[in-house]
């Protein structure tokens, strides 16, 4: 009797343990599922800055050019003009 009982003693101590590191996965790999998400957030971050940067500086671009060929356009007509 003695030994069933140390012997279901051991069995619930050892299934105690095994739920433990269960546990300690599972909120390890919960951890890295969140730092990865952040990682994720982050770089969309960044990549969205730096396309709005990109965006301006072609608008900027576009907007000169437009106005040289609008300056163009003017002094050809008043060389045609005179």
């Amino acid at each position: 009797a003695r030994l069933a009982d140390r012997a279901a003693h051991a069995e619930q101590v050892r299934l105690r343990a095994a739920a433990a590191k269960a546990a300690q996965r599972a909120s390890y790999s919960e951890e890295k599922a969140l730092a990865a998400q952040a990682a994720r957030e982050k770089m969309l971050a960044e990549i969205t800055a730096r396309c709005e940067e990109e965006v301006k500086r072609a608008k900027k671009v576009a907007e000169e050019t437009k106005e040289k060929k609008a300056a163009e356009l003017a002094r050809l007509k008043e060389e045609m003009a005179e």
